[in-house]
């Protein structure tokens, strides 16, 4: 008799695989997405800092020209509680460092010194501290007293909105800031739930009630 032959097993189907609720929202977002959110931490700083400074100029009913020199100020001062961690803003080259040469030598001389502050303290640490958020405004004001008190009083006023300002966001997020640092390791939390990550929606949003009340602020 003849072995009869037996019929060939159909191929396995290959089930793709479900994405899992923990899957990261950086997965859901179209190409380009995750980079975009990503990039608003800095934007996020800047935008806190010049709207509450516009803010501090109008109820302070001060001038166009004290009001900008607040918001410029307080842009600046923004970026300086990141000192602490290389690749942040304040430590990249400016437009014109990248086409001078010269300007590039220089700018990495003066850089020289948050380069190697930066290697030595850890991050959001003494410079996200309430002693920092004091010395530094104080400081600013000390340097611009030459050219008057009113410039000193407003170089100061605008670092202490833009520091304090970036210091505060930070508090909002949960890892915390360590805001009695030298003198204690404890981190502090400004929100005691909803805390917003970095990078996250959440963080998208405060910059655009941020930009939105700029408008107003600015238009008003």
């Amino acid at each position: 008799m003849r072995a009869r032959r037996r019929p060939a097993s159909p191929p396995l189907a290959v089930t793709p695989r479900r994405a899992t609720p923990q899957a990261s929202w950086h997965a859901r977002l179209p190409t380009g997405g995750a980079a975009s959110f990503a990039s608003v931490r800095n934007p996020t700083h800047e935008l806190i800092g010049v709207t509450l400074a516009v803010a501090a100029g109008q109820a302070l009913k001060a001038g166009p020209l004290e009001t900008g020199g607040l918001a410029a100020t307080a842009l600046i001062a923004s970026r300086l509680p990141d000192i602490d961690l290389l690749g942040a803003r304040i430590h990249r080259r400016s437009r014109l460092e990248r086409r001078n040469l010269l300007a590039r030598a220089g700018g990495a001389l003066l850089r020289l010194p948050l380069v190697v502050f930066a290697a030595l303290v850890s991050h959001r640490t003494i410079t996200h501290s309430a002693l920092a958020c004091a010395a530094v405004p104080g400081l600013a004001a000390l340097l611009a007293y030459p050219a008057g008190a009113a410039a000193a009083l407003v170089v100061g006023g605008g670092s202490a909105i833009g520091y304090a300002g970036h210091v505060a966001a930070d508090g909002c997020t949960p890892g915390g800031i360590r805001l009695w640092a030298p003198f204690s390791r404890r981190r502090v939390w400004l929100l005691p739930r909803a805390r917003i990550r970095t990078g996250s929606l959440g963080e998208a949003a405060v910059a655009v009630v941020a930009a939105a009340a700029l408008v107003l602020l600015v238009v008003a």
